[in-house]
């Protein structure tokens, strides 16, 4: 169960942080290149509504392969 449920909890950690301090975003961003290798641009959009930023971002990062399953 742990193994199914890891990477949704993953995301909803990031976009907590997203929320917890100044530049959550960047964090977020961070988090991902440091994990991933992918870099992600943060526009000041996305600094200041990081939500509503997401969906495009998720997005992006699918198309590139961030979510397949290893």
């Amino acid at each position: 169960m742990r193994v199914t449920l890891g990477r949704p909890l993953n995301i909803l950690r990031l976009a907590k942080a997203a929320f917890t301090f100044a530049g959550g975003a960047r964090y977020a961003a961070w988090k991902i290149r440091r994990h991933s290798g992918i870099s992600i641009e943060v526009s000041p959009f996305a600094e200041k509504h990081p939500l509503l930023a997401a969906p495009p971002v998720l997005f992006r990062l699918w198309r590139r392969g961030l979510f397949r399953l290893r």
